[in-house]
């Protein structure tokens, strides 16, 4: 089987001219999925100032989207490449939490529901969408390494009510590990098909873990340390841009759900052909473990 694996990769290369995959932050071949199905699926959008009149007044601004996961009933893990938009990017003040829905907008008869619901206090009618207070980057981020450690933790102004439609992911041990070959699921808003934009409503597709070896030479990394891959070769299935920060969640030995992974980049041309990467998530536990104490 790793022969046969080795010969794709290799293939993969010959039909590339020997040219190493360029990398794009970007689910395919994916399936919708339904509200509270993943109630730990969180979209987080930033609001960022591209001009301003006299210098003072924004008028005009770029959105940014990014998925994430609720760890806890204030804290949202995410990958460190959402916030790369300079001190804009970085500033919480731009940034808003969208919890309990699966669909990237507010349509109009979600709005409808949304004014009943605050009338009459019915919290499932509700649009679950919170301030973000903290953004905390892991320090050792880098950009110019394949955005070596891509890991973020967002802290939100208010307490999530947990219930029928939101809920906590669980988190690994930092010896937790999942082999080759275990399957996995990816949610989110990223695109339906290579080279489309986001998908109006999450997706998602099971990956299997993909050998971190060859996926690193896929891609000319000089270090695997602290990221996984997951997907396929040649079989349309795979992480796309929308689908950044995202989580990727495996069952654990006891059957439960846990984020292995959080989603970072994949292939730019063609991204539903090649495996994702991924931040390890069981590598960075003692770091959110501080975080989360503090």
């Amino acid at each position: 089987m790793i022969h046969i694996t080795f010969l794709l990769l290799l293939l993969a290369s010959i039909v590339h001219g020997d040219e190493i995959l360029s990398r794009q932050k970007r689910i395919i071949g994916g399936k919708t999925i339904t509200r509270g199905e993943w109630p730990w699926l969180v979209s987080l959008r930033g609001k960022i100032v591209t001009e301003r009149l006299f210098g003072i007044f924004p008028i005009k601004h770029r959105r940014v989207y990014c998925g994430g996961s609720l760890i806890n009933e204030r804290w949202i893990l995410t990958a460190a490449h959402c916030f790369d938009e300079g001190y804009q990017g970085r500033d919480p003040s731009n940034w808003k939490a969208r919890l309990s829905t699966v669909d990237l907008g507010i349509n109009f008869v979600d709005g409808v529901k949304h004014v009943f619901g605050k009338l009459f206090g019915r919290s499932d009618w509700k649009q679950l969408i919170i301030e973000a207070d903290r953004i905390i980057m892991h320090p050792g981020y880098n950009t110019n390494n394949d955005w070596e450690n891509d890991i973020a933790l967002v802290r939100i102004e208010q307490s999530v009510p947990v219930g029928r439609y939101v809920g906590n992911i669980k988190l690994p041990s930092s010896s937790s590990s999942f082999p080759t070959g275990t399957i996995c699921a990816i949610h989110g808003w990223g695109c339906t098909a290579s080279g489309q934009w986001l998908s109006n409503t999450a997706m998602s597709v099971n990956l299997p873990v993909f050998s971190a070896e060859y996926c690193g030479r896929l891609f000319g990394m000089k270090s695997m340390n602290g990221r996984m891959c997951a997907g396929y070769i040649y079989r349309g299935k795979g992480i796309c841009k929308g689908d950044s920060g995202g989580p990727l969640t495996c069952k654990n030995t006891a059957g439960v759900w846990t984020q292995a992974g959080i989603a970072s980049f994949a292939s730019q041309s063609s991204p539903g052909n090649y495996p994702g990467v991924f931040t390890q998530v069981s590598s960075f536990m003692p770091w959110i473990n501080n975080i989360l104490g503090q």
